[in-house]
């Protein structure tokens, strides 16, 4: 069936003067003059193509064809009103759904705990998380927000909005019993005759894996032999746990381990890349509160 072709504040006003009883009277409850209500509802006859009114000097009557239409109407415009206000109810307040992922290690050591907070004070909002550590394209996967960890430039070509939330740097370390056993490196070159444990890289036959330094305030890769390679950071640090080697971990995933002792920093005079914590979303101009 083809739509009906005219608007929807015709449409509104023909309702108006069914309800009312008179063109006047629907004019003044709209704020409008009796000409303009007049001609919306002959623009709605001649869509249809059918007499919806009988008018009177003093009152108007729907026809048959009126009254059945207004009837139908009357159903259709509550269910746009109510369309509408579940759209700006999403867009004005925080409430509805929210699609978001994040890394495992960043989700479960960082976003968890702060979950309490959050949904106490925002009740309305139900979260659907995805902890995963693959790159996602947010259209595809129906995603409202990505939470990443991206070093410097690595965000330079995304289309995509990103905020930053924080930022950190990377830890090496290990445990005591690994130490005790392997002994600790103290210059970046003994790396070379230590079990690494990486994280993510896709090794190639020499299975070297790359990690960064800072050396004379300069970006500098240091080649490590991977004995272990993991593609989730926690794998990594229950790896260094367990005394299976050394690691370079984000701070926030070791930051109570380093506290506690059951790991140890490694070469504390070497500067490690900072990081950056972002949220990622689509380039919409309208943002549902909740996403904000």
């Amino acid at each position: 069936m083809e739509p009906i072709p005219t608007s929807l504040p015709d449409l509104h006003t023909y309702q108006t003067v069914v309800r009312e009883g008179s063109f006047a009277a629907a004019a003044r409850h709209l704020g409008v003059t009796r000409s303009a209500v007049s001609k919306a509802v002959r623009r709605v006859e001649q869509a249809l193509g059918a007499q919806l009114l009988v008018r009177t000097t003093r009152h108007v009557r729907p026809t048959d064809a009126g009254r059945r239409f207004a009837e139908r109407l009357s159903v259709g415009l509550d269910a746009l009103t109510d369309a509408r206000l579940a759209v700006e109810a999403v867009v004005h307040e925080a409430a509805g759904v929210v699609r978001l992922s994040a890394p495992t290690s960043l989700g479960m050591r960082c976003l968890v705990p702060w979950l309490p907070g959050f949904v106490e004070r925002y009740p309305s909002v139900q979260l659907d998380l995805s902890f995963r550590d693959l790159v996602e394209n947010l259209v595809v996967e129906e995603l409202d927000l990505v939470l990443r960890v991206a070093f410097a430039g690595q965000l330079a070509d995304s289309d995509l909005i990103a905020v930053r939330l924080g930022e950190g740097s990377m830890q090496l370390c290990a445990s005591p019993d690994y130490l005790v056993r392997h002994g600790a490196p103290t210059r970046l070159n003994d790396l070379a005759h230590h079990r690494c444990v990486v994280f993510g890289q896709r090794l190639g036959r020499e299975r070297k894996g790359r990690w960064w330094f800072e050396v004379n305030g300069q970006p500098s890769m240091v080649e490590v032999p991977a004995a272990l390679r993991f593609d989730t950071g926690l794998g990594v640090r229950e790896a260094l746990h367990a005394g299976l080697g050394v690691g370079l971990v984000p701070n926030f995933l070791v930051q109570a381990d380093l506290r506690s002792g059951q790991l140890v920093r490694l070469l504390p005079d070497r500067v490690t890349r900072s990081y950056g914590i972002y949220a990622l979303r689509p380039p919409n101009p309208w943002v549902p509160v909740a996403v904000r």
